[in-house]
């Protein structure tokens, strides 16, 4: 489903003036759009599970500290996008698990 919206978003992309010269600029524009698009919805996954589950605060962490993981230190490469998004809902779960039991710890030892 994707693969057909960036590819009319590569035609728009031809009729607005973007110089494509040859089969690897277009391969480029077309790689970079998939990135930005399964980004997209990524987010909007994690978000909708943080909004169901009531932890916004505690995704938006999650999302940042393995953002800076993935930055600097590279990560998981998944053999599908399906089991990229998989592994990531279930890393944010366990991240969030984990945020839950520090801030209960926290509060506990401050009592």
């Amino acid at each position: 489903m994707l693969d057909n919206i960036i590819d009319k978003n590569l035609i728009f992309l031809q009729k607005h003036g973007v110089k494509m010269n040859g089969k690897d600029d277009k391969e480029v524009y077309k790689y970079g759009l998939q990135i930005l698009y399964y980004y997209i919805v990524d987010l909007i996954v994690m978000f909708s599970l943080a909004c169901i589950f009531d932890k916004l605060y505690e995704t938006i962490i999650m999302i940042s500290v393995f953002g800076l993981f993935q930055v600097f230190g590279g990560g998981y490469h998944a053999k599908s996008k399906l089991n990229c998004l998989a592994t990531m809902v279930v890393g944010c779960i366990i991240g969030n698990i984990f945020i839950i039991l520090m801030v209960d710890m926290l509060r506990f030892c401050g009592q």
